[in-house]
């Protein structure tokens, strides 16, 4: 049974606005932070998130730390990213 609100939303639409709110809170917090990566089939990477598409389909990634050195800016598909963390 769907409950509704005075607007008239159901308590699913609600819930997914609150879920999506706060992946996008979490998002915004990763943003210039110190990541690490594991990607498919590769060793974790760490590197500094810049930002994201609108779609969620590529990280923007500063100063990778990859097998072969240090890449300054790179595109990251979020299809290949199996993790990420955030360093605290």
């Amino acid at each position: 049974m769907s409950m509704k609100t005075d607007r008239g939303d159901s308590q699913e639409q609600i819930d997914s606005a609150y879920l999506r709110e706060r992946f996008l809170k979490s998002l915004l917090v990763m943003t210039d932070k110190q990541i690490s990566f594991e990607l498919v089939q590769t060793a974790p990477m760490d590197g500094v998130l810049k930002a994201c598409d609108n779609k969620l389909l590529q990280f923007h990634v500063g100063q990778l730390q990859t097998p072969s050195g240090v890449q300054n800016e790179v595109i990251l598909r979020t299809a290949d990213v199996v993790s990420c963390s955030v360093h605290v």
